[in-house]
């Protein structure tokens, strides 16, 4: 019996492997285990750990240069707010009621004097006005800066003035614009008409005030008289010039050549004086025209 039972086993044994099929032969690219107890050359490796736990790698791996350069290290970010003032707008002197009280019965004074002397120039685009005092302290500035704001509130023109009067320029302080850059300035060649002619606190009106190079009154000749207003007239509407008081002096020659109309500006008292009809005769032997006289006071 035990012998059957060991032939039987034999048997089967032999079925199982007569009807077992042939392993084909290996053919291209084969994958090759190495065992790990026995490795031919160093498997890289990287073990990452649980949370708490250090990240372990393999020489090969931490030896490997990084793919991409680490932040260096620094501190916190800062920020510094720094204040920013700005700068004082400019403002109109208290006796330019005009762009103060544009509805006052002074301000409706100015405009009706406006439309009289728009009217008397012929009211020309680019029309240049000469304003100049026969005495100090007549007026002529406070005269000039109320016709230009009711040109720019009621007639809506675009009006630039300007200080003439090197000598004694005083037009700066009633616009609230520093003195310079200026006309001045502009003759010296320190300055280009772009910069030097600003805007004001009434809308419309810009200036262009004396400057502070050190520029004689004699330095305003003819070419450059008529050189600065010509580029000013195809800019503005009006033009006005602040001129220097009425003495007679060559110093007016340009300004007068240059001019549209001169306006004599003068107190209530001087209008019977000889001096009015000396300077109707030497404007028109400058080659100006006396369009009328603006009594103050």
């Amino acid at each position: 019996m035990g012998r059957m039972l060991e032939a039987l086993r034999h048997v089967e044994t032999t079925t199982s492997q007569a009807e077992a099929p042939p392993v084909p032969a290996a053919s291209g690219p084969q994958l090759q285990v190495i065992p790990a107890d026995e490795p031919d050359e160093e498997m890289p490796y990287i073990e990452v750990g649980g949370k708490g736990k250090a990240v372990e790698g393999s020489p090969s791996v931490l030896a490997a240069p990084a793919r991409a350069p680490a932040l260096a290290p620094h501190g916190p970010l800062t920020v510094a707010f720094q204040p920013c003032r700005p700068a004082p707008a400019p403002h109109m002197a208290a006796e330019v009621i005009a762009y103060h009280q544009p509805e006052h019965v002074v301000s409706k004074q100015y405009r009706a004097l406006l439309g009289q002397i728009l009217t008397e120039a012929a009211d020309k685009a680019g029309c240049v006005l000469l304003f100049t005092a026969l005495a100090p302290a007549a007026g002529a500035s406070t005269a000039l800066l109320n016709l230009a704001a009711s040109a720019c509130t009621a007639l809506a023109r675009a009006v630039v003035v300007v200080d003439t009067n090197l000598r004694r320029p005083g037009l700066a302080a009633r616009v609230g614009l520093p003195a310079a850059p200026g006309l001045s300035d502009l003759l010296a060649g320190s300055a280009a008409l772009e910069q030097v002619v600003r805007a004001t606190a009434q809308e419309r009106l810009h200036v262009l005030t004396a400057g502070s190079a050190p520029v004689r009154a004699a330095a305003l000749s003819a070419e450059a008289v008529r050189w600065v207003i010509a580029w000013l007239r195809q800019r503005f509407d009006l033009v006005f010039l602040d001129g220097p008081v009425w003495e007679g002096g060559s110093e007016l020659d340009a300004l007068v050549g240059a001019a549209d109309r001169v306006l004599l500006v003068l107190e209530q008292a001087d209008t019977d004086r000889p001096e009015v009809r000396a300077a109707s005769r030497a404007i028109a032997g400058m080659g100006g025209q006396l369009g009328g006289l603006i009594v103050t006071g």
